[in-house]
Order: structure tokens, then C-alpha cells, then sequence
């Protein structure tokens, strides 16, 4: 609750100093991001938990379709680098949150850029079996969590 050593050498600028400033509570807590469908779909492949299984779900969905941003936040990585991805978008949702869209057809965002919910980031493509799907995980603390419980129903 007392500020005054951060505003005491805040006041004090020199060259290479490190700027310090006060931190306040509503400055360091972040909301959980408001979900929602990144595409429109059955689900083909449910979440799964373990080693080796579905780290999110496939839904069904047609080629070319918009793929949506499910929240808010900064694309990570667009690429196809990651083996089994096929085009693949990653989005930050603040410290807690990672959103991944994969098998797109085309990516339509780039690392870097900020994205807010329901922006188009892709479009859907097929995956390993030859289906239209979009395959989305949603992490939490970097651990893979059933993406059905956080969208809206």
C-alpha cells in the first residue's frame, strides 16, 4: 500500500536507469478471456486428456470457411513449421491463456499482430485424414484443457 520508494526513484531519471512505477492491483489481474467458437461445427474428435491423446477438439466445418480468433489477444506464431499442424495459428490470451487453430487452408494473420474476438485469422482446410476440420486446443498454464467447457454452449 505504500508507494512512496517507487515514486521516489521513478522521480529519478538518469541515463540506463531502469523507469520504476508503482504497481496496482487491478494493473496485474487479467480477466479470463470471453471464449467463443472459433468455427461453426459437429465435433468429429472430442478433447481427451493423457499423453498421446486429443490435446483439443476437430470440428467439422467447410473448406474455406472463416476460422475466428475465440478471444482477444496477439498471434504467437502463424506458420506451418509444426509437424501434424498443417497451417497453424497460435494466439496469447494474456498470461494464462494460449488458443491454437490448426489445419487451416490459409493463414490470414502474422506473428506479432493483435487479433480481437471473431477477427478471421484462416480458413479451414483438411486434416491427416482428409477431412474439412478445424482442429482447436485451448491452454491454460501451458496444459492442454477440454475446450468445451470454456465455449459457450
Amino acid at each position: 500500500s505504500n508507494n512512496s520508494v517507487a515514486r521516489a526513484q521513478a522521480a529519478t531519471t538518469t541515463p540506463g536507469a531502469v523507469l520504476r512505477q508503482p504497481i496496482t492491483r487491478t494493473s496485474t489481474v487479467a480477466a479470463d478471456p470471453q471464449w467463443q467458437w472459433p468455427v461453426r461445427g459437429r465435433i468429429l474428435q472430442p478433447f481427451q486428456s493423457g499423453p498421446g491423446f486429443n490435446k483439443g477438439v476437430d470440428i467439422q466445418a467447410s473448406i474455406g470457411e472463416p476460422v475466428r480468433a475465440a478471444a482477444g489477444g496477439e498471434v504467437v506464431y502463424a506458420g506451418s513449421g509444426i509437424q501434424g499442424s498443417g497451417n497453424l495459428v497460435i494466439i496469447r490470451h494474456g498470461e494464462r491463456y494460449l488458443s491454437a487453430y490448426a489445419h487451416n487452408q490459409r493463414i490470414h494473420v502474422s506473428q506479432g499482430e493483435t487479433s480481437r474476438a471473431g477477427d478471421q485469422i484462416g480458413e479451414v482446410g483438411t486434416n491427416e485424414q482428409e477431412q474439412t476440420a478445424l482442429h482447436f486446443e485451448i491452454r491454460r498454464d501451458g496444459k492442454p484443457v477440454d475446450p468445451l467447457t470454456y465455449l459457450p454452449r
